[in-house]
This record gives structure tokens, C-alpha cells and sequence, in this order.
């Protein structure tokens, strides 16, 4: 049987999604060039560069946004082997995020496809003051041992409903105090992320969303 949710308040540290849900604090994603929103519209969002839509990305534009008081963080940015744009004419929209997270003291939200050697390295050259959340991880338990080397945040989502996935396996050996849950572009509620993951971790669904809304407090300020 499904746990009570009762008065439980969720964090949705990464979503592409609206949500009226009051029981939800969403960190909703603006994708710059992207994305007709704008961050006036959202009480929390994040607001990036991806890397599939750069080349529409107006940095200025990005650079005026990050101040806004709703922006909690930078990103999705980061780098993907899969998308058509050359590695190489990622890295410097990449880096001018980087540059921009720490200007403007927020967290970095990373979307890393087939590059988790690159990501590590470059947050070892760079030592960030600000944190680094490798959103969406579902994957082998070498690079997560990279990740979890590297002092990064890990936040996992809808993988957490298959038994078999790697986010599954690899919840259980992600520090409590830099897990963080999510439903990118998933159109599911965030609970039932939250529930997968209790099941796994074997906490209560209280217990659960009371650490990542510390987290979220700690990493986002929400």
C-alpha cells in the first residue's frame, strides 16, 4: 500500500513542467532560446543554455535573467556527445555559464550525455565555489563514483520507477545529504518519484522529503 502523503511539501529540483500542485516546490527549468517564458513568471526556476539549443541562446539575455530574485540556479548547461553540435563549440557556452554561476552565486544545473571525464575534470580545474548538480543521473556505477569523488549534488527521477535501472541501484550509495529528486521532462508527479525512491532507499516518504528539502535549502536557498 501506497504510503500517507498527508501534509508532505515536495522539492522539484530540476522540471520542464508547470505545476499548480501546492504540495510542490518546483525549480522549473527557462532553456534560453528556448523556452517563450520569462523568469518574472516563475517563482523558481533555473535558466541556462542547453546544449541543444545554444545557438538560439541570447547570453545577454541569460546574463540579465540570472539576477532576477525567482532564479535559483544556473543551467541546464553542460555538454552531450549525442546532440549534433561538435564537443568542442559546446565547451565555451559551457564555461560562460560556469563563469556566470559563480559571478552570480548560484548553484550549476548539468546536463551531461557520454561526458562525465569532461564534467569532473572541469569542475577539478575550475574549483566552483558554487554547487554542482549533476541532474537526471542514470548511469553506471563508475562514473557515479566519479561524480560522488567530486563533491557534485546527484538528483535522480523517473529511472527510480524501474527496479532495474541504474538510478535504482545507485540511490542507496548517494550521501543523504546530496541527494535531490526530480521529473525533468516527465509529465508524472513529482510523489511518485519520491516514492520510488523511499521504496528503495527503505525510508518513509516523510523522512525522504524532509532531507531533500534540506538539501534544496542548502543548494537553492528554497
Amino acid at each position: 500500500m501506497p504510503e500517507k502523503q498527508g501534509d508532505i511539501q515536495y522539492v522539484d529540483a530540476h522540471t520542464h513542467q508547470r505545476t499548480g500542485d501546492v504540495s510542490v516546490i518546483a525549480i522549473r527549468n527557462l532553456i534560453v532560446g528556448h523556452d517563450p517564458e520569462s523568469p518574472e513568471a516563475v517563482p523558481f526556476c533555473s535558466v541556462g543554455a542547453h546544449p541543444w539549443y545554444w545557438r538560439k541562446a541570447d547570453m545577454e539575455q541569460l546574463r540579465a535573467w540570472s539576477a532576477h530574485p525567482s532564479v535559483k540556479a544556473i543551467g541546464e548547461c553542460g555538454l552531450d556527445r549525442l546532440t549534433d553540435t561538435p564537443l568542442d563549440e559546446q565547451w565555451p557556452v559551457f564555461r560562460q555559464q560556469i563563469a556566470l554561476s559563480e559571478a552570480v552565486r548560484k548553484p550549476l544545473i548539468i546536463h551531461c550525455v557520454r561526458a562525465f571525464p569532461e564534467i569532473v575534470a572541469e569542475h577539478k580545474a575550475q574549483q566552483p565555489t558554487q554547487p554542482w548538480i549533476l541532474h537526471g543521473f542514470n548511469n553506471r556505477s563508475s562514473f557515479l563514483n566519479m561524480v560522488l569523488d567530486a563533491g557534485l549534488y546527484v538528483s535522480l527521477g523517473a529511472a527510480l520507477l524501474r527496479g532495474d535501472s541504474p538510478a535504482s541501484a545507485a540511490i542507496a550509495r548517494i550521501p543523504a545529504d546530496r541527494l535531490l529528486l526530480e521529473t525533468d521532462d516527465k509529465p508524472l508527479p513529482v510523489s511518485e518519484v519520491y516514492q520510488a525512491a523511499a521504496s528503495r532507499l527503505g525510508w518513509s516518504l516523510a523522512q525522504l522529503a524532509a532531507q531533500v528539502r534540506a538539501n534544496a535549502g542548502t543548494v537553492f536557498g528554497v
